[in-house]
């Protein structure tokens, strides 16, 4: 692969605990997030934001999309793989228009995650 594929790649990195007594190396594992057929995401095609981590051996990554582009923001469900597993339906009122009469405005959409324990 060839370095700028790499650095502009959309990916989240994990690192594993180390056990109490230290015996164990450490590995930083590098994960391409996928868009919905299982393919790494385009150049410019997203802006991710936020990352959760859900007890359900999933995370949730918010993109806050880019309204010049109309490209639309998203919070979707994906596997520790970084495969798409589902996307949470955005009400129209966030969608970018053409116009620019109605949705997200650039840097001021979807920023952040958090989960309750309820969630």
């Amino acid at each position: 692969m060839e370095a700028d594929a790499f650095i502009n790649a959309v990916k989240f990195y994990t690192q594993p605990l180390l056990p109490p007594d230290g015996t164990q190396s450490s590995c930083l594992k590098v994960t391409f997030l996928l868009d919905k057929n299982g393919k790494r995401f385009e150049s410019g095609s997203l802006d991710p934001e936020g990352i959760a981590i859900a007890p359900q051996d999933m995370l949730y990554v918010s993109s806050e999309g880019d309204a010049d582009q109309l490209i639309t923001p998203f919070i979707r469900e994906i596997g520790l793989e970084g495969q798409f597993l589902s996307e949470l339906s955005i009400p129209d009122l966030y969608l970018p228009t053409a116009d620019q009469s109605s949705g997200v405005r650039n840097n001021l959409a979807f920023e952040s995650l958090t989960l309750t324990s309820d969630h």
